[in-house]
């Protein structure tokens, strides 16, 4: 699986993961009973908690009547069809009063509401870095109180609070997701976990950094202030600025950070306000994992 970013060619990687978690109910279900001659199909259903049962009259004059706490549709007869939403766990008897000597009886069998299931990453963190053009594995934890995870579907995005395309899906436990040459950007991922009742619930967003080299260009000509236009940087990832100033010795050594950088937009303009006397000196723009 590869994260894309749409229409455009993409090079490096940086992903910072920020989890926003989001829980999708499932909508009430709705059962159809059908009511012809002396008969209701099926007589025994089985719902749960916000569900609906549809009484559908196909011939004859029939009721459906409750004879416990709940009367149903009424003592009156049903011409087309009537319906009732079950808010109650338990056990609903019913029957048809013209014909209940021919055993015109049914029953409805209302459970707990379903549960969704709950999911989080556990890799990457929010706020991960890695390095453009590697992989790493997605991994998640999930949980269902009522039930199993059968499925898990990850989405990446780069602009916070969508939930963007689609970058792959498993459908076994652990559920791990491994990705290969991360394109540099920042992305938000989301983890949707699906359970085997058809609840859903996302993840808190994750952002994931993946960086990639940014260059450095001088406006020319350099005065006391040196300005430089820092370029392939992203938008909301941090970037260092180091000076050189003492050319002796093992070079390697001898950077020192002048600034840090959070980049406003994708190319900014960066001036040193650090070195001003006109010393020679070397720059240069760095990123850290």
């Amino acid at each position: 699986m590869n994260i894309r970013r749409p229409l455009v060619e993409l090079s490096a990687l940086l992903v910072l993961i920020e989890l926003l978690s989001c829980a999708l109910p499932a909508s009430g279900a709705t059962t159809n009973v059908f009511m012809n001659n002396f008969t209701f199909t099926p007589a025994v259903v089985n719902v749960r908690v916000g569900d609906t049962v549809t009484w559908m009259n196909q011939a004859g004059s029939h009721t459906v009547t409750g004879t416990g706490s709940d009367p149903f549709c009424g003592s009156g007869t049903v011409p087309v069809s009537c319906s009732v939403t079950f808010n109650t766990v338990g056990s609903f008897p019913y029957i048809c009063i013209p014909h209940v000597g021919f055993n015109m009886t049914g029953l409805v069998t209302v459970a707990a509401a379903n549960v969704p299931p709950s999911i989080s990453f556990t890799s990457p963190t929010n706020g991960t870095k890695v390095l453009a053009g590697t992989g790493r594995n997605l991994d998640v934890t999930t949980f269902d109180t009522d039930g199993t995870v059968v499925r898990v579907d990850y989405f990446a995005s780069e602009t916070a609070g969508t939930l963007g395309d689609p970058i792959g899906f498993t459908t076994a436990a652990p559920f791990q997701l491994p990705t290969g040459n991360i394109p540099a950007g920042t992305f938000f991922l989301t983890a949707v976990a699906t359970d085997n009742q058809g609840a859903t619930n996302s993840s808190a967003v994750v952002r994931l950094f993946s960086l990639t080299n940014a260059t450095l260009t001088p406006a020319l000509p350099l005065m006391s202030s040196a300005v430089f236009t820092i370029s392939n940087s992203f938008n909301g990832q941090e970037y260092f600025v180091d000076a050189l100033t003492n050319f002796t010795g093992t070079l390697s050594t001898r950077w020192f950070p002048i600034a840090t950088n959070t980049a406003p937009s994708n190319n900014f303009i960066f001036t040193d306000s650090v070195l001003l006397a006109p010393i020679p000196r070397l720059y240069r723009v760095r990123q850290t994992l």
